[in-house]
């Protein structure tokens, strides 16, 4: 009879990582399957010409103060704690993050349509999508203005197409006297879970799962092992236990599996216990991709902002990130770098753009609003990731409940992450359901 259980992971990111370091010592054999040459998954960076760039720009933070603690544990030595920094860009102006709270910073007109909506708001009745809880929680000027515009380019959808299912925790409603200081120019702050966070001084997000790797080494010792340039290709069920094939033909045994990879891939393609229902039931789960568009530049580090958030239709992005303010040791020596982000659906026109269009509208656009010089750009690349928002249309709730439904129906199976579990969470929210199934075990 064997001493330790096999516990199998598929995938390397961060969910993966921590659920490694957090399951009970001396009890499992653990091994985790990564298809890429490092672990880390969206919390990974990458070196290129002496610039570091993360996989999407990553902050450090948690409402819950036990996970917090634990992060920044994990940093150890290799950390700093930042104020958040971010504003949007509205009609050529810089308002304060959130937008809500720079108002004053609004041409007149816009000011007094924001503050007067917000305070005389005619919605009546239970907001039934998402759209209609922009207008009841915040009024038609904030909602038209900024809301509305920028969550159709993140969902590429019509908000109300969307539930509100989600929002409760993501985009709290502030009260109304900091809605009123906002507009006359006190200074207020909204979204404080995230006002300060933390980041690595050196390395990028990529130290912070390595530390947590080598923390987990040290904890579990021979009785972990990390495999990457391993693609799975099958998953079975045999009596009670899980065998986990790759694409070069390595069969693997465990008591007890993990899964971390996207639901679609999982389901869709690898578990072959998963019945034909099923497999049908996740492609009614709706999700975005995401294409990053980095650029290294010939220009002085940027350490008076960090995000830049642009509602209008005018660009392809939403988000734009001066990637020198969380570490300054991400760039050379009198270089700098921006990441860019774009959303889109796949097969719609942004995702059949070229890399090179992508980056040629970045450049121009960029540069036209005074946010980069084009004539300092020295390096761009770009990284399309398939699967980054989970979209809560009206399909979301009933085929999750079926989905989930099924696989938690199998003994020994739990998914973990954001798109294992098909939920829109942080890294946070990731390495608290990773403590959740560590427990479990």
């Amino acid at each position: 009879m064997r001493q330790k259980k096999r516990l199998g992971i598929l995938g390397g990111g961060i969910s993966a990582v921590s659920l490694s370091y957090l399951v009970p010592r001396g009890k499992f054999e653990t091994t985790i399957l990564e298809k890429e040459n490092t672990i880390g998954g969206l919390a990974r960076s990458f070196n290129k010409e002496g610039f570091v760039f993360d996989v999407g720009p990553h902050i450090i933070f948690a409402k819950d103060k036990k996970i917090l603690h634990w992060m920044v544990a994990m940093l150890g030595e290799n950390k700093h704690r930042l104020y958040r920094n971010n504003c949007s860009f509205y009609r050529g102006r810089f308002i304060k993050y959130p937008f809500e709270n720079g108002l004053a910073a609004l041409p007149k007109e816009d000011l007094f349509e924001c503050l007067y909506h917000f305070i005389n708001n005619n919605f009546t009745g239970e907001p039934k999508n998402f759209k209609e809880w922009m207008y009841a929680t915040f009024g038609k000027g904030i909602a038209e203005k900024y809301l509305i515009p920028y969550n159709k380019k993140i969902w590429k959808i019509d908000p109300s197409k969307l539930t509100t299912d989600w929002v409760g925790g993501r985009v709290p409603k502030p009260p109304i006297e900091d809605i009123i200081k906002s507009a006359i120019g006190i200074e207020t702050e909204g979204y404080t879970h995230q006002l300060h966070f933390y980041y690595p001084l050196k390395g990028g997000v990529q130290s912070f799962v390595n530390n947590i790797l080598r923390k987990a080494e040290a904890r579990h010792g021979k009785n972990l092992m990390i495999v990457t340039n391993c693609t799975v290709v099958s998953v079975i069920r045999r009596g009670e236990e899980w065998v986990v094939m790759d694409n070069s033909g390595n069969e693997r045994v465990f008591d007890i599996l993990v899964n971390t990879m996207p639901v679609h891939v999982f389901v869709g393609k690898i578990a072959k216990f998963i019945s034909k229902e099923t497999r049908q039931d996740v492609l009614h789960l709706r999700y975005n991709s995401l294409a990053l568009v980095f650029l290294g530049l010939e220009a002085p580090k940027r350490t008076d902002r960090f995000a830049i958030y642009f509602p209008e239709e005018d660009t392809l992005f939403h988000r734009v990130s001066y990637n020198d303010y969380v570490s300054p040791h991400l760039s050379p020596k009198d270089r700098s770098s921006v990441t860019a982000e774009i959303t889109y659906r796949p097969g719609d026109v942004i995702s059949k753009m070229t890399d090179a269009t992508l980056t040629q509208h970045c450049v121009h656009e960029l540069h036209a609003k005074g946010i980069i010089d084009r004539r300092t750009v020295l390096l761009k690349d770009v990284l399309r990731i398939t699967y980054e928002y989970p979209v809560y249309d009206f399909n979301y709730a009933p085929y999750t409940k079926k989905v989930y439904g099924a696989l938690t129906s199998f003994p020994n199976l739990y998914s973990c992450g954001r798109f294992a579990e098909f939920r829109y969470i942080n890294m946070n929210d990731c390495i608290k359901s990773a403590m959740e199934i560590a427990k479990k075990l």
